[in-house]
């Protein structure tokens, strides 16, 4: 049994790797997104889940002592996923990407949320042509569009920040306001 169930952990922590591999490469040629980097995250988990079912296996073979640091893990887990703040996280990488690069999706960059608004702003400077014309356009039309924000039901650190640094934008973003959208 132990070594029928090593066999099936390494066949597919060999598989886990080869996604982890797969995904990295495309993540160079297309930038991140949350579903990658979630994707990213998770297989690491799943990799540390099936180290610990090894040492249950072959030292501790209380089902009990497994259950409990799988669940200390879900919890290290989703606080570490918080603390990370994965759409600044994903702004940060796509614009390194884009200064070694060039490439840069401005659609997904403009629809990060509120925590990534300064990043996202910082790149309009580094931009030219029509990709920072369809950036300014939508960081325009995302302050604008914006609910009121007077309810202390919504009220949001991370939104309140965000409208902020939009608000002190809005003269250079005003040139933008009536730019047609292109493809890139």
């Amino acid at each position: 049994f132990k070594i029928l169930s090593t066999l099936m952990i390494v066949q597919v922590i060999v598989i886990m790797v080869s996604a982890f591999t797969r995904l990295l490469l495309y993540e160079r040629a297309y930038g991140f997104t949350t579903l990658r980097l979630y994707s990213h995250s998770f297989i690491i988990f799943l990799a540390v889940v099936f180290c610990l079912l090894i040492y249950k296996i072959y030292r501790d073979r209380r089902e009990s002592k497994f259950a409990m640091r799988v669940f200390i893990l879900i919890v290290l887990y989703l606080v570490g996923m918080n603390f990370l703040n994965p759409d600044l996280f994903i702004a940060q990488r796509n614009i390194e990407r884009f200064t070694a690069t060039g490439k840069l999706d401005v659609y997904y960059l403009a629809n990060l949320s509120d925590d990534a608004t300064k990043e996202v702003v910082n790149v309009l400077d580094i931009l030219e042509g029509d990709m920072r014309m369809s950036l300014g356009n939508k960081l325009y039309w995302r302050f604008k569009m914006e609910d009121d924000l007077d309810d202390w039901q919504s009220f949001n650190i991370s939104r309140r920040e965000s409208r902020c640094i939009l608000e002190s934008k809005m003269e250079e973003l005003e040139e933008y306001k009536d730019y047609e959208e292109g493809y890139f």
